[in-house]
């Protein structure tokens, strides 16, 4: 140590050889070195983190705003009641081909002396059985000509087996709609008409028409 460091009467005076001052250099210039690639490295490092936060915002906008508007049709189908759909009973496929038809019986219906001719045949039926039949026999009597006075009704389904009519009219009945079974006769083949209301005049019938089509019952005005 004495070559190194020798003690004077002013201070310490140090003495290096040539080898010890090349390695000292050298080591000044790594740590120099070394340092400065630690601060390149953190400084990557700090500006990766802040990119990374930075680019999935725009992604999270974009997307929040398509799920609410995907969204919000699908409430408003979920308010929409559905109607009361009464072709689900078998056989409505075979629903009476021959609409066209039904415009031969309304053409006698606009004649209303035709209509008036009837009423008085049931006038003196209803009048025979009231002195023979007791007092509920005029009840079911007079149900009857409220039943047959009109000459417009509104048909809701036309089937050839009488089993499916008549399911028909029991469901409506439990949808508080009164109907019954009619059985035609089209091109040698039988049909049994699910019908409802009776009325004097078309527009009453077809005012009847519009109030089922408020519950979703479909059907159309045609002659008894």
């Amino acid at each position: 140590m004495h070559r190194i460091f020798k003690k004077v009467e002013e201070g310490l005076v140090i003495k290096l050889d040539q080898q010890q001052l090349v390695a000292a250099v050298t080591g000044i210039i790594l740590v120099g070195v070394l340092t400065f690639l630690v601060g390149v490295l953190v400084g990557r490092m700090l500006w990766g983190a802040a990119a990374a936060v930075r680019e999935p915002t725009p992604g999270m906008r974009v997307v929040a705003p398509a799920e609410k508007i995907v969204a919000e049709p699908a409430a408003t189908e979920e308010k929409t009641p559905p109607p009361v759909d009464m072709t689900f009973y078998e056989g409505s496929s075979d629903t009476e081909p021959a609409p066209v038809e039904e415009p031969e019986e309304v053409k006698p219906a606009p004649v209303k002396i035709v209509e008036k001719a009837p009423e008085k045949k049931i006038a003196p039926k209803e009048m025979a059985p009231k002195p023979k039949a007791p007092p509920p026999t005029p009840k079911t009597a007079a149900k009857a000509p409220s039943q047959s006075a009109g000459a417009y009704t509104v048909q809701l389904n036309s089937f050839k087996e009488r089993a499916l009519a008549e399911r028909m009219v029991k469901a409506l009945s439990g949808a508080g709609v009164s109907a019954m079974v009619n059985h035609a006769k089209v091109d040698g083949g039988s049909w049994y008409r699910v019908q409802s209301g009776s009325f004097d005049t078309k527009e009453k019938a077809e005012k009847y028409k519009r109030d089922l089509a408020k519950k979703g019952i479909q059907g159309y005005v045609t002659g008894r």
